[in-house]
């Protein structure tokens, strides 16, 4: 009897061992896979990050193609004017003065726009491969790596007895195996005197931390992201790689901009100049009033037209304003020479006195300041003139000060207030109202993650204090509303407001919670009255959704924290 006694035993653990052996190579299969697969997600993710730069470069390399294209073509059409537009006949110097004034004025600044995005195109380009060339980097393992992700059965033998023996389904759960060193290659799969099957003088340098061990795939990338990201700035800050890019946009971004400013200008004053030749062939030659009008009205149109659509921000005082100086200079001219004195050829008598000639080039003098203050930069921060409609959007990931797509209605007002002393007060003002936004959205995540937890969790004085730290929210932001709508142009209703930011947690998408500053945040202490803690103190995790007593080294976030966060709001 005791010999089939121990038969049955041997039987029985040769049976178990196999069992713990064939479980701990399935396990080690799949560790393996998963460390593959997310070397191999890693790689792809990394490529994600270069095609983003490429991207961002692209946007101004592409930009700066097309302003050099077109002003080029405008500038040699200048340069022929400059050249072989002349007025046959006498023609008064007056008129003369003029009409090459803003010929030369046209080439200049088209000459600077192919100047300033040649620029601007050479330098985007060339920081933008040294980003991908030194510091977006595809994150290839090593061979020491590689090696450090491998197993051996032979590992099994390391385990111990209680995991080798282990019975299926015994009280000791789920077996946690012994991984091998992470980073860590076999001595007898490296050859002597290198760690990577490399030579030492050929190995390249890597960080002390390996892959295995630093997580490079962060929370993962969506396929959608929330739909109100496509209309407003963005609300979280975003990765690495493109916060050094637009370290390195504020480089050459000043020359983008005032590449286009520059292009604007130019073709301003050509069209101008081809208003002052046709005058010149309808008034000087031919003396034809009506068809010089009419040139000049439409040739105004296109004038006012173009500067309609490169600026913003504007009332409709100043777009009059704006009509009566730009068209100033043509117009004047216009009528200096109808009404000129003429001679026995009925043309406009050059030796005699032209009254009015002085007043275009004053016009041309005021519309050059307009235009100064209109091209000035709008802030301190970036310098850019944010009144030029193709400026909003070379940050394609919003401003830290307003919207961009609602930026033609928050501009700096300078020209209505007549100094740049109201746009600095107006820009302190719309910092200190974007930092009590800061901390308000800081206390309105507190909140919400304490009125998550369920009810009983909760005894009757913390339920009461936290509805009172919600009415306290819930007044200052109400005035903090107010404040808001009365510096914006176009206020945004409180109730759409309310509807995108006081969500409760239940209401929020996956995206949304990931972003949300205390993910992950233990709350607590609670005393509730159920079983879960009585006396002591204990945590809720809201992610589990379950209670645990102590903190495990997590962050926690208490009642009392909750208060300080909505106080600092208070006194924003």
């Amino acid at each position: 009897f005791a010999m089939v006694l121990l038969e049955a035993f041997g039987l029985a653990s040769a049976e178990l061992f196999q069992y713990n052996r064939e479980n701990f190579q399935f396990d080690n299969e799949q560790r393996i896979s998963r460390d593959v697969q997310k070397y191999k997600m890693q790689v792809e993710r990394f490529e994600l990050f270069r095609e983003d730069i490429e991207d961002l470069v692209k946007l101004t390399v592409d930009k700066m193609d097309m302003y050099h294209l077109v002003s080029a073509v405008v500038l040699g059409f200048t340069t022929s004017i400059f050249t072989e537009g002349r007025i046959w006949g006498a023609s008064p110097p007056s008129y003369i003065a003029t009409y090459f004034m803003t010929i030369g004025c046209g080439w200049l600044f088209l000459l600077m726009t192919v100047w300033l995005s040649m620029y601007a195109s050479i330098s985007s380009h060339s920081l933008g491969v040294r980003l991908r060339t030194r510091y977006v980097r595809l994150p290839i393992p090593s061979m020491e790596q590689l090696y450090g992700i491998s197993s051996k059965l032979q590992e099994f033998e390391k385990q111990g007895l209680q995991k080798m023996f282990r019975l299926p389904f015994g009280p000791q759960g789920t077996p946690q195996w012994d991984a091998p060193r992470a980073g860590v290659a076999a001595p007898s799969m490296l050859p002597p005197g290198s760690s990577d099957g490399l030579p030492a003088q050929e190995r390249p340098l890597h960080h002390s931390n390996s892959m295995t061990s630093e997580d490079l795939l962060g929370k993962g990338e969506a396929g959608f992201g929330r739909q109100e990201v496509l209309t407003s700035a963005a609300s979280t800050a975003p990765a690495q790689h493109v916060q050094m890019f637009r370290k390195l946009q504020s480089k050459w971004q000043c020359f983008d901009a005032y590449a286009r400013v520059s292009m604007s200008l130019g073709v301003y004053q050509i069209v101008q100049a081809i208003n002052l030749f046709v005058l010149g062939l309808t008034l000087v030659e031919t003396h034809c009033p009506s068809v010089a009008f009419a040139v000049t009205l439409t040739l105004q149109a296109v004038a006012l037209a173009l500067n309609f659509l490169d600026l913003a921000g504007m009332q409709l005082w100043q777009w009059a304003f704006m009509l009566i100086i730009s068209s100033g200079c043509s117009v004047t001219t216009a009528f200096s020479l109808t009404y000129a004195k003429l001679t026995d050829e009925r043309l406009p008598d050059p030796t005699k006195p032209f009254p009015g000639a002085p007043i275009a080039f004053f016009f041309q003098a005021l519309h050059f300041h307009v235009m100064l203050i209109l091209a000035s930069p709008s802030d301190s921060t970036t310098s850019l003139p944010r009144r030029f409609r193709s400026v909003l959007f070379l940050d394609v990931f919003g401003d830290a000060s307003y919207d961009p797509t609602d930026a033609e209605h928050s501009l700096p007002r300078s020209v209505e207030e007549g100094s740049m002393s109201g746009a600095a007060d107006r820009v302190e003002k719309a910092t200190a109202l974007a930092d009590c936004w800061d901390k308000g959205k800081m206390a309105q995540m507190a909140l919400r993650r304490w009125e998550a937890i369920p009810e009983f969790h909760m005894t009757n004085e913390d339920a009461e204090t936290l509805w009172q730290y919600r009415k306290q929210f819930t007044v200052w932001r109400k005035a903090l509303m107010v404040s808001w709508n009365e510096n914006e142009r176009i206020p945004i209703p409180s109730e759409v407001r309310d509807s995108l930011e006081l969500k409760g947690w239940s209401e929020l998408s996956a995206i949304e919670k990931s972003e949300d500053v205390f993910t992950g945040t233990l709350i607590g202490p609670l005393y509730g009255n159920g079983q879960q803690g009585g006396s002591r103190g204990y945590y809720y995790d809201l992610e589990k959704g379950e209670s645990i007593f102590g903190t495990q080294g997590a962050q926690s976030l208490s009642l009392k924290e909750v208060a300080g966060w909505v106080t600092t709001f208070q006194r924003a």
